[in-house]
């Protein structure tokens, strides 16, 4: 598959945002951000597209919200969420929703910051908003999943923790990723928790508890299973391939019909913190802890092309299709990254061991 033309958007732990042409490997945009209080540089937590255009929220460690507008400048949102926040959420082309650790809701509109009346929780870890029928999905430490009607502001659906261990003892809820299936239908949620477990839920048929429950953990570490870290669904149109990240580098496809496994997008070497499906093409980028970006195929899980990133990739977000056109007929920025770069952590080690003798 051709990548020329294709631009991901990571932002870093450094706070550092590149615009990345995956086909030709280099760096066609480049800012970073840093903390108005003093100055020092704080790590992206998520990125987001709002709607169909160029511009993309940004959130940082310290409760900031930013928009890179246009691949031009990023403007700083006036106000910031108290703890951080733990995703973004598209309503539209001109909102999003954020959330705080506490379960409080603010919403994005034209550069400002609106708080909203309703509280979803606490110890909220991950979220998830349907444009369609105004669906947000919550769960997180000690918290299970629950539904909220936006428009009502009422609560839908509350989850129910699964059944006791072998042992009579308590599972311990610790929900760290979410995802509807479906992006006409809420009916059906998948989590990820820090167990390495995929919970399907289906509001439809009547019970609080998962209709499945399956172990995405390839290699278990003295048997303790690696967290889920990310989850994302490719073909939303209708139910597909739900794409579970782990902290132990694990990249697996579940197929949501026979409930099993359909394969392994293998390249990475350490945790993986983000994952985004292209908007109309079968393709997924990831990063993480490796410090590469990788882009595979989601139908062959191919792996097409892997750049290095320099430091810990936060959050990826696909730039839209004109956007990434005009920005790849620029000029390349001064860092120029190969694709499938050889580059590895010892390198830059040694060239800084050279530079002091």
């Amino acid at each position: 598959m051709n990548l020329d033309g294709r631009i991901v958007v990571t932002g870093d732990d450094l706070g550092l945002l590149k615009a990345i042409d995956v086909g030709s490997g280099k760096v066609v945009f480049q800012t970073s951000i840093s903390s108005a209080d003093d100055r020092r540089r704080v790590a992206v937590t998520h990125l987001s597209r709002t709607g169909a255009r160029d511009n993309i929220v940004v959130c940082t460690s310290d409760g900031a919200i930013h928009q890179l507008l246009n691949f031009r400048d990023v403007a700083t949102v006036p106000g910031r969420l108290e703890g951080g926040t733990v995703g973004i959420g598209e309503l539209d082309e001109h909102r999003a929703l954020l959330c705080s650790p506490a379960g409080e809701l603010h919403f994005l509109q034209d550069k400002i910051l609106i708080p909203s009346s309703m509280t979803v929780g606490n110890n909220i870890q991950c979220m998830q908003t349907s444009q369609k029928e105004r669906i947000l999905a919550v769960a997180g430490k000690e918290q299970e999943l629950e539904l909220w009607d936006l428009q009502h502001e009422k609560s839908t659906f509350r989850a129910k923790n699964v059944a006791s261990d072998e042992l009579g003892l308590r599972v311990p809820v610790d929900n760290r990723c979410i995802a509807f299936t479906s992006k006409e239908d809420t009916k059906i949620v998948a989590v990820g928790t820090g167990l390495g477990r995929l919970r399907l839920y289906d509001t439809r048929c009547g019970q609080r508890r998962p209709v499945q429950d399956l172990d995405t953990s390839l290699n278990r570490r003295n048997g303790i299973p690696s967290a889920c870290t990310a989850i994302d669904v490719w073909n939303r149109s209708e139910p597909g391939s739900v794409v579970v990240a782990t902290g132990d580098g694990d990249l697996r496809a579940f197929d949501l019909r026979s409930k099993q496994v359909q394969g392994v997008f293998r390249g990475h070497s350490g945790s993986i913190k983000t994952i985004r499906s292209h908007q109309s093409e079968p393709l997924l980028a990831s990063g993480g802890f490796s410090r590469f970006l990788l882009i595979h195929d989601v139908k062959s899980r191919a792996q097409l092309a892997k750049v290095y990133v320099i430091n810990r990739v936060m959050g990826v977000v696909w730039a839209p299709e004109n956007s990434g056109k005009q920005l790849a007929s620029k000029l390349p920025a001064d860092v120029n990254l190969s694709r499938g770069s050889s580059l590895t952590h010892s390198q830059p080690k040694k060239r800084r061991s050279e530079s002091s003798r």
